[in-house]
């Protein structure tokens, strides 16, 4: 049997044999080694900036890289040397970080670069960003309208406001109730109750982050609102024309009498309808007119002291001369007359006699009357005007207050319990406290001097402007 085997195998070695090369068995050849290249560490990022008070909801963040960078990471920490937490990547180089919550904290950020291979750089400098708080501007007004019983109400826009609120309260309830919801930032609350205090506050509103604190109450009031009914009388030369009107007084039949400073120099009577009843008094620049109870008519003129006339023209009585440039006179309930005279800034006092008996001004007291003007008697009180207000005297001169609210008033009217003050461009209504209840103006009413009231209560003003000579009437409007 195991030679039988033998027989088998013996061919197959030698035929194996045969095959060996002939020198001996071949090495084994080693493999090189593979060498592996380093990865590349991208660049840092650098001039890496947030946005500071930009933003309601977001912190934009923007940076510069040199190198090539698959993308970015972004740390947030709340505090400079706190522990920096990642909040986002990009494959750009900016980030709009909405994670964000606190405005007007600061945020502090850095950046650092990936590779493709997923290696990092080193952080960029450290940025500080913040979210800007929803808030009001500084600016809230509320504004009086000089001809209307309105009040405007303005502020300017708030950044991001969606709308505003606007709430009124009437009287000092402080009870504020909403008037209006709108995107404009003006509002003019019309049809108001005149000289009734009136507070007004408003807060926005931003659809993300909600209302605005309210800004704080303003307190205002409407004027009470005249109109011109009439313009009457037109300007010239001729009988039943005006040139320069300055003063103006009534009678008991609502005959209205007027002195003209300029060019004519004359005192003309005009019925309740501006048609001229003739020429009752002429003199060099006739400024201030004083109708008696009997009728007769007391001028001051310039230059010419003051002068006495009966109803038909008879000059009756002159006061004396010294009253070089007599502005506006009055009499008291004794028949004393008050001179306000612009040139020696005094008021002069002359008894029923025509004798001088008392005058005081320009010094009073540390104060001093300049460019003295308007003069009206009420009760005790001796009420006169100067450019820098209006003063209050007693019947002897004794200074007892003074109101420098209103300037440059040239003529003084009370009546119902009220003053009249007419200023360039208008005339004021206003209380002994200063007060003012109305502005009574209209376009073309230029300089406005004297002023009385008719047996109605309409208000007959002179305007005095070049070739705008006329008499122009108010009537109080009532709501």
């Amino acid at each position: 049997m195991k030679k039988a085997y033998l027989v088998f195998f013996l061919p197959l070695i030698l035929l194996i044999n045969q095959c060996k090369a002939p020198n001996g068995p071949e090495p084994i050849e080693e493999e090189e080694p593979i060498s592996e290249e380093p990865l590349e560490v991208p660049g840092n990022p650098y001039n890496l900036s947030a946005s500071e008070d930009l933003f309601l909801d977001k912190i934009v963040l923007s940076w510069e890289m040199d190198s090539v960078a698959t993308s970015y990471e972004i740390h947030r920490s709340e505090t400079e040397e706190g522990e920096f937490l990642k909040v986002g990547s990009s494959d750009s180089l900016g980030f709009e970080d909405y994670t964000v919550s606190e405005p007007e904290v600061p945020y502090y950020y850095k950046v650092r670069a990936v590779s493709s291979d997923s290696v990092l750089s080193e952080f960029s400098e450290i940025a500080t960003g913040s979210l800007y708080r929803f808030k009001l501007s500084w600016y809230f007004e509320v504004r009086q309208i000089d001809t209307k019983s309105s009040l405007h109400i303005g502020w300017i826009r708030s950044r991001y406001a969606d709308h505003y609120e606007l709430y009124r309260s009437i009287g000092d309830s402080l009870n504020f109730e909403l008037i209006s919801t709108q995107e404009e930032y003006i509002f003019e609350d019309e049809g108001l109750t005149p000289v009734v205090d009136h507070y007004y506050k408003m807060r926005a509103w931003n659809e993300k982050v909600g209302y605005t604190e309210f800004t704080k109450a303003i307190k205002s009031y409407p004027y009470e609102e005249y109109q011109m009914t009439k313009m009457m009388i037109r300007p010239g030369s001729e009988e039943g024309q005006l040139h320069n009107p300055y003063g103006i007084s009534f009678d008991e039949e609502n005959n209205f009498y007027v002195s003209e400073s300029g060019g004519a120099y004359r005192v003309q009577k005009f019925d309740e309808n501006g048609v001229s009843k003739g020429i009752v008094a002429e003199g060099y620049t006739p400024k201030g007119i004083h109708l008696t109870k009997d009728n007769s008519i007391i001028v001051a003129f310039s230059g010419e002291g003051v002068k006495e006339f009966s109803a038909a023209g008879k000059q009756l009585k002159a006061w004396s001369r010294d009253t070089f440039n007599s502005r506006e006179i009055d009499l008291d309930a004794s028949g004393n007359l008050y001179v306000a005279d612009i040139t020696n800034n005094m008021v002069r006092k002359f008894d029923k006699n025509r004798n001088l008996i008392k005058s005081w001004g320009p010094v009073v007291g540390a104060l001093e009357l300049q460019g003295l003007s308007g003069l009206e008697v009420i009760g005790e009180q001796i009420v006169v005007s100067d450019k820098s207000g209006i003063w209050f005297f007693d019947k002897t001169g004794v200074f007892q207050s003074r109101l420098n609210n209103i300037d440059w008033v040239v003529y003084i009217t009370e009546y119902d319990g009220f003053l009249y003050l007419s200023k360039r461009f208008e005339v004021i209504k206003m209380d002994y406290s200063g007060k003012i209840y109305a502005r009574i103006k209209v376009n073309g009413m230029l300089n406005p001097t004297g002023t009385a009231f008719d047996e109605q209560g309409k208000l007959f003003v002179m305007d005095d402007e070049s070739e705008n000579y006329s008499v122009k009437v108010f009537e109080k409007r009532i709501n």
